[in-house]
């Protein structure tokens, strides 16, 4: 099973390496124009800005003010629900890890707590393959540790991240999850970004306007 395993992954490193290699290029252009974009903008902001106030009626610039305003706002909240979501993972895999002795303990958790706020990726992908391995090689007690390791720190964020999220940008824990899951399914990583950042910004700008 085990060679099995390392040959698919043999043979899946080299596509992978070609498509890295083909997409540096890509990415160099991109950035350039990027940042040169964001520099002449930068230079003629008030310019644009006025030319735009002018051709625009006065009360759909208010608004835009005030969707960015909220849409800021918005923003911080969510940075700080996934702040605390990093924490929380950091916490339960330092603490896991320590009672498992294993070595460097610290910059592990840390490393994963940051792949798993990636939605795809998750605290899993390094885990559960750790603990397969551990297993193979005869380190039972330690393959079985970060099983429930795993277990735990998956149920928790269930739980966990609907709440903080919700009360951090001003939603429903179960609309919140609802936001996410469906932003992610058809628009990917962005997607579970600004639909509850979204959300927010709409709900808010309701309520001011119904006051």
């Amino acid at each position: 099973f085990f060679g099995t395993w390392l040959q698919k992954i043999l043979e899946f490193v080299p596509k992978i390496i070609g498509k890295f290699i083909g997409f540096i290029p890509r990415f160099f252009i991109s950035s350039i124009i990027f940042f040169v974009s964001c520099y002449y903008f930068s230079c003629d902001w008030d310019r644009i800005s006025c030319f735009f106030a002018k051709k625009i009626k006065k009360e759909k610039v208010e608004l835009a003010v005030k969707i960015k305003k909220q849409f800021f706002l918005s923003l911080k909240g969510y940075t700080k629900a996934y702040f605390l979501l990093f924490l929380l993972s950091f916490s339960q895999l330092f603490l896991g890890l320590v009672l498992l002795r294993v070595r460097e303990a610290f910059s592990i958790a840390f490393t994963i707590a940051i792949i798993d706020l990636l939605p795809v990726l998750g605290c899993g992908t390094i885990l559960i393959p750790w603990a397969i391995i551990c297993l193979l090689f005869e380190k039972g007690a330690l393959g079985i540790g970060l099983f429930i390791l795993y277990l735990v720190i998956l149920i928790v964020r269930q739980f966990a991240e609907p709440k903080i999220l919700g009360s951090s940008i001003g939603l429903h824990p179960l609309i919140s999850l609802l936001l996410v899951i469906v932003g992610l399914r058809f628009f990917g990583f962005c997607g579970m970004i600004l639909f509850p950042l979204g959300a927010s910004c709409f709900l808010q700008l309701k309520k001011e306007a119904n006051k």
